[in-house]
């Protein structure tokens, strides 16, 4: 990475990033905004989309579209898949490292260098069932 793609290091930057070190989670632009804004009261949401930007263009975060619509982001981990309750919004991570080998293999031969790989089987979990 040259000097001119990586992002100044900010406060509020610092604060975004603090939201996945607290728990490992998928969340949506307007709940980081509402979290920066607990420490940063006048922060602006344009702020939120700038930065979200940079930390996807930087591959530390992953934009993950929603089967209902909307993104939500989450730190670029290993390969994984979400299982998710259309119902109740319920949602699992389930590890795919052999068919996300596989994915990029077959990417490759096609002359597609893969930016992402998103898996997500969505349907009802057992308590909506009922």
């Amino acid at each position: 990475m040259n000097s001119k793609s990586i992002s100044r290091e900010t406060p509020v930057r610092k604060e975004i990033l603090s939201i996945w070190e607290q728990s490992y989670h998928l969340i949506s632009a307007a709940e980081i905004l509402h979290h920066v804004r607990k420490a940063f009261p006048r922060t602006h949401k344009t702020t939120i989309y700038r930065q979200l930007e940079s930390l996807v263009t930087e591959k530390i975060v992953t934009p993950v579209p929603r089967h209902e619509g909307g993104v939500m982001y989450e730190l670029t981990q290993h390969p994984h898949a979400h299982i998710s309750c259309k119902n109740c919004g319920f949602l699992a991570h389930h590890s795919v490292n052999g068919i996300h080998a596989t994915l990029v293999r077959s990417a490759h031969r096609l002359g597609v260098s893969p930016d992402s790989i998103l898996i997500e089987i969505v349907g009802m979990c057992r308590k909506c069932k009922k």
